[in-house]
């Protein structure tokens, strides 16, 4: 949009001028990708190429590495190589991608809860068959898509082809409005509590290496969350698509609200009454279930069948569902840089909608009930009767 606020049509992955502090921060390093990543063949048959990378075949943080001379930005960066490798390739294939009539998108940044819903709409599209390995859900900008092309073109169970995506609203906004027979779903998540999530997401990553470099310090001797605030998170908000903020791509989304082809959904909502948002799920994808399906489907069993599905990298925890937790361990500091970077985006934006409890209630006709510590229960992410 080459700097105009007053452009309301926004194009895909452009970047707003003076959004953002002058201060640019510095390129992601590049990486000895030869020996930092082993990437696969590249002749290899589809059927046989492993969709999910374990830990014998990628370490992010590997045994060459003086960890005690990282940065914020290292950190990140290295867990972004891990899973888009080659940063022009990721670029290429994930923007040119064009979807297909009545396929589902589900399209938001990594720690909102998208792998759950994703989850929830695999098994709701095979009535609630369980889950396995060959299931795992295309990712438009995984590195492994660049060797294995057909993984987004192949047949998938169901009525849908389901995909995932942490690409920017900018980047879709194109394909959104050109592709009316295409649904695409995302999940917004309050900054505070989505900086917290994203600081004990790498904590678990260099955790699960340590375990094989044991001399190593912890990830929290090294780092506090407060030191990642002020860092433009990867996997949606880097120089790959964009220098946005986090704030910006919510407000994008909840321009597009009421597009018919797209539902908002939150993550507050997940963790509340997450039978209730899958019903909303079937109802926008037009799936058939019975409140027994919902019910199975959402309960914390299920997930602990995907949590032995897929690795370390991937572990969900049902305890780890919280809302409110963020202003409790950040820095006072760091809540008020988030809620300047809001007010920084609502202006761009041209919105008068002065917090992220005011979005989330204008999208739930203003019935909200105050936002407190929700801890998810023992046996079910809530059920519904």
């Amino acid at each position: 949009m080459e700097g105009s606020e007053e452009d309301e049509v926004l194009p895909e992955a452009s970047v707003e001028k003076g959004e953002e502090d002058a201060t640019e921060e510095p390129p992601i390093p590049e990486m000895d990708l030869a020996t930092k990543i082993e990437f696969a063949p590249e002749a290899v048959d589809p059927e046989e190429m492993p969709l999910v990378p374990s830990e014998e075949d990628v370490t992010i943080f590997n045994s060459s590495l003086d960890v005690t001379t990282l940065t914020p930005h290292d950190i990140s960066g290295r867990v972004e190589t891990f899973f888009y490798g080659k940063i022009d390739d990721t670029i290429r294939h994930a923007t040119q991608w064009q979807p297909k009539s009545g396929d589902v998108v589900c399209a938001a940044p990594s720690r909102c809860g998208q792998s759950m819903v994703l989850r929830w709409i695999d098994q709701l599209r095979k009535h609630g068959e369980p889950l396995t390995i060959a299931d795992e859900i295309p990712w438009i900008e995984s590195k492994y898509v660049e060797d294995n092309r057909e993984w987004l073109n192949k047949d998938q169970p169901g009525n849908f082809r389901l995909f995932k995506t942490h690409q920017s609203c900018r980047n879709l906004k194109g394909r959104i409005h050109e592709h009316k027979d295409v649904k695409f779903i995302t999940i917004l998540r309050e900054p505070v509590d989505f900086e917290l999530a994203w600081y004990m997401y790498l904590e678990k990553c260099y955790e699960t290496d340590r375990k094989k470099f044991p001399g190593r310090p912890e990830f929290s001797a090294l780092f506090k969350p407060d030191d990642f605030v002020e860092q433009r998170v990867t996997m949606c908000h880097n120089p790959i698509f964009g220098k946005i903020s986090y704030e910006i791509n919510l407000l994008d989304w909840f321009h597009l609200r009421d597009e018919k082809n797209v539902l908002v959904l939150f993550y507050e909502d997940l963790v509340k009454d997450g039978a209730k948002v899958l019903k909303q799920i079937g109802d926008f994808l037009d799936e058939e279930y019975d409140i027994d399906l919902i019910n199975k489907i959402v309960s914390t069993e299920e997930h602990q069948k995907a949590i032995e599905l897929y690795d370390a990298y991937h572990v969900f925890n049902p305890e780890d569902l919280t809302v409110g937790k963020g202003k409790d361990v950040l820095h006072e500091k760091s809540i008020r840089f988030l809620e300047e970077r809001w007010k920084k985006a609502m202006k761009q934006q041209k919105l008068d909608v002065e917090d992220y409890e005011q979005m989330y209630m204008a999208c739930h006709d203003g019935n909200i009930n105050s936002v407190k510590t929700i801890k998810a229960p023992s046996k079910t992410i809530c059920t519904i009767s």
